[in-house]
């Protein structure tokens, strides 16, 4: 993973500083004569936030703004982006509304309930929305589904996925913790943690809501990266709802998630980068890996990243082949989330890899040899060692 040019770093800088100013409602500062304006909306069309660059450019003075022909696609952009809002809002009311009322709990997660927390709604985008809900009644929940028009794209023991026509991708979870990596009381039981109205529908508190979203973005940082719209959502919630947060419930929860010190560098990151007036550190490694990682990071870092865990549990380096042999025989716990009967009886785990692998050929069509070769690297690769600095700068290293 190669850092980011010197040029990179500006436009990364002053993408940074047009967000700020959207999220504080502050002016945006004059761009240099180094600005390429090309270079700025492409970063921001990788991290998903061209609506938000497209406001923030137009509390420019016009003498200031880019050409036309480069606005035309972001302008776009905003507008597609307020009117998928509108149509997400109404599709996904109705749906919590239809369960609720057939006594499934449900509970809206992350960005769903987020946005509303951003200047406009429409400006935190969302690929999907996410769902807690009483697992208990799937089969009615999937019923209600099918009745609404959702297509079934996964059912496994932890998750519910579906999908309508033209945009409605809903995500109903069980559980929230899907590694099964740490034992938290909050992640045993986060059901019972939900505040539930007389219509089902349940809210987190502030507490458990900023732990979800740090141990979701913790997650994403050790499976390939994240995008700036997640060390965003971390400004946004603490510019709203810092003042409700208990610190001694935080302090001993993060501290059994192994995550005091990833919370602590995200939200100095988070500050820097959007704080009125800040200057935004972009000369670093996680900055880098931040800036390269997309919205949801990049699948040759999360297999490397895989690969050091792997090496880390067994106590000893891997060799090329054995990374490539884990990979082709998936763990227990993986097979059994796809197939929650193996649970019943394990002596059908061997019989399920191969039917994992024909559905997953034949069926979903989701195999690629594109990233085959970091299935290669090895912990002493320099992609690895690399990573393995970032993990530490961030916090994570002890988590591996």
């Amino acid at each position: 993973m190669k850092r980011a040019k010197p040029e990179f770093q500006n436009n990364f800088s002053y993408l940074l500083k047009l967000l700020s100013c959207v999220l504080n409602d502050t002016t945006p500062p004059e761009p240099n004569d180094d600005t390429d304006w090309a270079s700025v909306f492409s970063m921001a069309e990788y991290h998903d936030v061209t609506g938000m660059v497209y406001c923030a450019v137009n509390k420019l003075p016009k003498e200031l703004r880019p050409h036309e022909d480069i606005l035309m696609n972001p302008r776009e952009q905003y507008q597609i982006g307020m009117v998928r809002d509108i149509n997400i809002d109404i599709e996904t009311e109705k749906l919590l509304f239809s369960l609720g009322k057939e006594g499934i709990k449900v509970l809206p997660l992350k960005g769903y309930v987020l946005k509303k927390d951003y200047p406009e709604a429409s400006l935190r985008t969302m690929t999907d929305v996410d769902i807690l809900f009483d697992s208990s009644q799937k089969a009615k929940a999937r019923e209600i589904l099918s009745a609404g028009g959702y297509r079934i794209l996964s059912d496994t023991e932890e998750e519910l996925d579906v999908f309508k026509e033209p945009f409605h991708h809903y995500e109903f979870h069980s559980v929230l913790d899907t590694t099964g990596r740490f034992t938290c009381h909050f992640f045993e039981n986060a059901m019972e943690h939900g505040r539930f109205d007389e219509n089902n529908r349940g809210i987190l508190s502030a507490d458990d809501f900023y732990i979800y979203m740090i141990e979701h973005f913790a997650k994403h940082m050790e499976a390939g990266g994240a995008g700036i719209r997640m060390v965003m959502d971390i400004y946004v919630f603490l510019k709203n709802h810092k003042s409700e947060l208990s610190e001694e419930y935080l302090e001993k929860t993060f501290t059994e998630l192994k995550l005091q010190d990833f919370r602590k560098v995200s939200e100095e990151l988070a500050y820097n980068w959007f704080s009125p007036q800040s200057e935004p550190e972009t000369d670093s490694l996680v900055a880098d890996y931040i800036l390269c990682s997309c919205t949801f990071g990049k699948t040759s870092d999360a297999i490397i990243i895989k690969n050091l865990r792997d090496d880390k549990r067994s106590g000893k380096k891997s060799s090329a082949v054995k990374n490539i042999f884990r990979r082709i025989i998936p763990g227990f716990n993986f097979i059994a989330n796809q197939y929650p009967v193996t649970r019943k009886c394990k002596v059908l785990y061997p019989f399920m890899i191969p039917m994992y692998w024909i559905r997953r050929i034949f069926k979903s069509k989701n195999v690629t040899t594109v990233n085959f070769r970091h299935y290669l690297k090895t912990s002493d690769s320099e992609e690895a060692v690399r990573l393995t600095r970032i993990m530490r700068e961030l916090g994570l290293e002890s988590r591996l």
